[in-house]
């Protein structure tokens, strides 16, 4: 995966704070968009429960991995994130075809995690077939493979039904889809 761009999706639990204001959370993005490789930030409440979502865009996961290895920076930058809700998360880094970016933008967008019953090369072949939304399999898991769409309404989105995704619920043991209405942290400008 050396020299890939990721996209590294982070959720954790939220808290008040973050759900009143969301910018609460700017002062980490402000040390993560310094970070060399990082080419772009969003984050935001999943409509469904109290989560937080955080995007990161990275040029690859080397250069993700230079700032989480940055053990002083990154143990600021758990502080930091810590006022937004629980320090506990879960992240995985996922290439994706087509880039993403654009369902990022979206009003809402959704995130749909499937768990193979076991790794298959053959559901990447129905996937790339797909309009509408962008895939990629996991970095860290061969049997996880995330697809993500932007739309203007929650209503308007279901990829576990798109005709590109039906042909393989057969090697699907779980689907979990969730809508996030992101918001793009942008640098200060000094």
């Amino acid at each position: 995966m050396t020299g890939q761009t990721v996209i590294e999706i982070a959720r954790f639990e939220g808290n008040e704070a973050y759900a009143k204001n969301p910018h609460i959370i700017d002062e980490a993005f402000a040390i993560v968009a310094k970070a060399r490789g990082c080419n772009g930030i969003w984050h935001g409440l999943q409509e469904e429960e109290n989560t937080v979502w955080l995007v990161l865009w990275w040029e690859s996961v080397e250069a993700h991995l230079a700032l989480v290895n940055n053990k002083p920076v990154y143990d600021i930058l758990g502080d930091l994130f810590a006022k937004c809700g629980s320090r506990k998360h879960y992240m995985l880094h996922t290439p994706f075809m087509p880039h993403p970016i654009d369902h990022f933008q979206a009003p809402v967008t959704e995130v749909t995690w499937l768990h193979l019953k076991q790794a298959n090369k053959d559901v990447e072949a129905y996937l790339a077939k797909g309009h509408g939304f962008s895939w990629g399999k996991t970095v860290e898991k061969d049997d996880i493979y995330v697809l993500i769409t932007g739309a203007q309404k929650v209503e308007q989105t279901n990829l576990s039904q798109n005709e590109a995704v039906k042909p393989i619920h057969g090697h699907v043991s779980e689907v979990k889809a969730c809508h996030i209405k992101l918001h793009n942290y942008k640098k200060p400008v000094h």
